[in-house]
């Protein structure tokens, strides 16, 4: 996601959708005891285009479910596919 520019963008500008979990891998890495876990993503486009992101987040130990669904809601950005952001994560 990076800045907060970016997370606003998103989630003013950006396109909801489903992604399927193809993995979710420990990086080894730990932020305050809370673990952080290599996502690998695949997405469709509105205009049918399969999109597959990876991204690096450290996950509570209260939301580590996450690595164990099939589907997680992303948005994307129709003009930079690659820039995509857990709908859980811009929830106010």
């Amino acid at each position: 996601m990076g800045s907060p520019q970016n997370a606003v963008r998103l989630k003013f500008y950006g396109k909801k959708t489903l992604a399927r979990l193809l993995s979710a891998k420990q990086t080894g890495t730990y932020i305050n005891e809370q673990p952080q876990v290599k996502f690998e993503l695949a997405y469709d486009d509105e205009k049918g285009r399969t999109h597959q992101v990876s991204f690096k987040k450290v996950i509570s130990l209260l939301e580590v479910g996450i690595t164990q669904q099939e589907q997680i809601a992303i948005f994307y950005l129709e003009d930079d596919p690659q820039r995509i952001a857990l709908v859980s994560d811009l929830e106010v």
